[in-house]
């Protein structure tokens, strides 16, 4: 109990909270009474937290496999991109401006996937990125700029980037506002954010079976779209579009444990396993559903201000 802090919530300071549930990590999920925003409370110290973001979290061990935090292969996960040559988050992008030639930041850019897809799409890129692991891979693998700390103590000057990028990020950070503020301060006139997320609207509809409250144990918010809408636009960002993706629905955590077991053991079955994932991207069609309610919320988000004539044709 040492190690954690009871918080306000960071959109409108209120402590006045109701019970969601207790995750499978003892910590507590409470929802804000007057606006709705979901956090952990009690939740771990600043101090605590970037314990969190070491080499295990990328690419899993023996102690962490378990823990329901971080990645048993974030490269399984990641490297996809690059091989296929798409995102479908950088495809919707360039519905709005061209990728060649705008400054763009991706912040928790991990090991660098997806901004060295964007970086040979001829986009000029910079990322950050908390884990000092994750960035040197980066930086190695791919000859990426990519600087390592909290986006709000970083020496960039405002107006810097005309897209900034922030996939999976926002729940994990300890003040979302905060982030918001310095996102909003680093865009240029005329630019884009583009944020995704869980979506807690999905963990309402399946509470102790959502998979945000199964795994990802280091998450320590959860947003509605209409919360993170409403907490983007009182930082000067408007909305473009929304869209969800995914059940949501976890599978039982011994059946997960079985699947990952049997493809340990058999020769060549973690390839295997990383064959049929590539499989599954390079079939799929696009798999984000226009104000859906599904489990990852993706939000799209324009620079307040005139001459913003961001718009979505056929989103």
């Amino acid at each position: 109990m040492g190690q954690l802090e009871e918080v306000a919530c960071d959109a409108c300071g209120s402590k006045q909270v109701q019970m969601v549930v207790i995750r499978a990590d003892d910590l507590r999920v409470v929802e804000c009474a007057s606006c709705g925003l979901a956090f952990i409370n009690p939740r771990p110290k600043k101090e605590h937290l970037s314990k969190f973001y070491g080499e295990s979290y990328f690419v899993g061990s023996d102690d962490a496999k378990d823990t329901g935090i971080g990645y048993n292969s974030y490269a399984t996960f990641a490297i996809p991109w690059l091989k296929l040559r798409k995102s479908w988050e950088l495809e919707k992008i360039q519905q709005l401006m061209p990728l060649k030639g705008s400054r763009l930041l991706e912040i928790g850019c991990a090991t660098g996937e997806l901004l060295a897809l964007a970086h040979s799409r001829g986009a000029l890129t910079m990322g950050v990125e908390i884990s000092e692991y994750a960035a040197q891979v980066a930086k190695e693998r791919y000859g990426l700029e990519v600087r390592v700390g909290d986006l709000e103590h970083l020496d960039i000057p405002a107006e810097s980037f005309d897209i900034i990028l922030a996939l999976e990020v926002i729940e994990h950070v300890l003040s979302p506002r905060a982030f918001l503020k310095e996102i909003a301060l680093f865009l240029a006139p005329g630019g884009l954010v583009v944020l995704s997320t869980p979506n807690y609207a999905c963990g309402r509809q399946l509470k102790e079976e959502w998979l945000g409250f199964r795994t990802s144990f280091e998450h320590l918010y959860f947003f509605t779209p209409e919360v993170l809408v409403h907490m983007a636009g009182s930082e000067g960002l408007d909305l473009l579009y929304w869209a969800t993706a995914g059940s949501g629905k976890a599978a039982p955590l011994q059946t997960r444990k079985k699947m990952k077991a049997w493809l340990q053991k058999i020769p060549g079955g973690v390839v295997l396993g990383q064959m049929v994932k590539l499989f599954k991207d390079l079939t799929a069609k696009d798999p984000w559903v226009k104000f859906g309610q599904g489990h990852r919320l993706l939000a799209f988000f324009k620079s307040r201000g005139q001459g913003n004539d961001l718009v979505f044709d056929n989103p």
